[in-house]
């Protein structure tokens, strides 16, 4: 264990990587010999996102957090960046059951609105048209 840790240094040091891409290289390397043909790649675990999370949060350069990771700054911004904006998510689309189109007939003929039917099942008031549209269509044939 002591061995694999100096070892895995010791990469790190040659190829200026970090240490969790340098026990990728003696990994590699243990299973193929000398024989692979690309370097491995970093990934991101939710662990070293959180430390780059907690290291901005603590004043330290996007330059200084990058070259832990063996990773450029603009890398540092980015992913700081796509953790701190949220963007929106849209819901899926929920499909009326064959009670609910039921009842929003029945509302219909006892002279609800279809903006009345829209809150009340909380769904655009288009659809609350399309849906009693295909209703009274199956109803007929």
């Amino acid at each position: 264990m002591v061995f694999e840790n100096l070892l895995v240094l010791l990469i790190a040091a040659k190829e200026k990587c970090p240490q969790e891409v340098a026990f990728k290289y003696l990994d590699r390397y243990l299973e193929h010999g000398t024989n692979f043909k690309r370097p491995p790649v970093f990934s991101w675990t939710p662990e070293d996102i959180q430390d780059v999370m907690k290291f901005k949060q603590e004043g330290i350069s996007n330059e200084e957090i990058g070259s832990y990771y063996g990773v450029k700054a603009n890398t540092i911004k980015s992913l700081f960046y796509k953790k701190t904006t949220q963007s929106p998510v849209d819901e899926p689309r929920r499909r009326g059951t064959k009670l609910e189109v039921q009842e929003m007939l029945k509302l219909n003929k006892q002279g609800w609105k279809p903006r009345e039917l829209a809150e009340k099942f909380d769904i655009k008031i288009h659809t609350v048209y399309s849906r009693i549209k295909k209703a009274k269509q199956k109803a007929e044939v």
